[in-house]
């Protein structure tokens, strides 16, 4: 969305959704290999939000695609 909505996918036993608008992670959506989902929005407190957005960004620096 005009540049300033990106997501994210990662997908192993479980999946992990990543949503960033500015360049910054506003959801993590978890799902578990049973199904259930839980979201986590805007949690600057939680290690493993800043986790997966640590991990986003790598994979686009590998990419060579930044945001």
């Amino acid at each position: 969305e005009n540049d300033r909505l990106i997501f994210a996918y990662f997908e192993n036993v479980e999946q992990d959704r990543l949503y960033f608008l500015d360049s910054w992670l506003f959801r993590w959506r978890y799902t578990d290999g049973n199904g259930n989902v839980v979201n986590h929005d805007n949690e600057p407190e939680n290690s493993w939000f800043i986790e997966w957005e640590r991990r986003a960004r790598d994979e686009a620096a590998r990419l060579k695609w930044m945001f």
